[in-house]
């Protein structure tokens, strides 16, 4: 079980990160654009090209297949299961499933939570100091024909609200 949260929140990390982070051809031009700035001798900048040309050259003769583009078939059939209080959650699971391909199953508790954002705090305090796995409105019976399962939910009293620790433990993913 510990696996497979870890796996979740370290694929939630990679692409928050991966957001973040400049391209191959940004860093190469932003790194070209200080070397040209500086008043190096000619030299160098002649260096530049040279590396610049190879660089083009071997981009260009490259005969790889390309990679499967298709994150479907990539990845085999995906679910993406969210739980979200406030709508936040809604939408970076709906960009998932629509980014990935994978069919989209909004995780609601039997008994609401509070819509007061204070009282729902209480609430989730009181569950994770409990240990307690509130129900499941419309769960599914199984999700064996999935191959990969995304789970997105909000931070609550710095862990994930215990709905999540519901739904993980209502199926075998020991295969997963």
């Amino acid at each position: 079980m510990k696996k497979i949260i870890a796996l979740f929140l370290g694929a939630a990390l990679a692409l928050s990160l991966s957001a973040c982070g400049m391209g191959v051809n940004e860093t190469t031009e932003a790194s070209l654009g200080q070397i040209s700035d500086t008043s190096e001798s000619t030299e160098t900048e002649q260096t530049v090209s040279e590396t610049e040309n190879q660089t083009d050259t071997s981009v260009q003769t490259t005969t790889e297949a390309p990679a499967e583009t298709d994150p479907e078939k990539q990845a085999g059939k995906i679910l993406v299961a969210y739980f979200s209080w406030s709508g936040n959650t809604r939408e970076m699971a709906e960009y998932i499933a629509n980014s990935t391909g994978g069919d989209i199953f909004e995780i609601i508790p039997k008994t609401p939570y509070p819509e007061d954002y204070t009282q729902c705090t209480e609430v989730a305090l009181a569950e994770r100091d409990g240990n307690t796995r509130p129900q499941i409105k419309d769960l599914p019976e199984n999700i064996e024909e999935y191959d990969t399962l995304i789970i997105d939910y909000p931070i609550w009293w710095h862990t994930a609200p215990m709905i999540i620790g519901a739904f993980l433990e209502s199926y075998d993913l020991t295969n997963v």
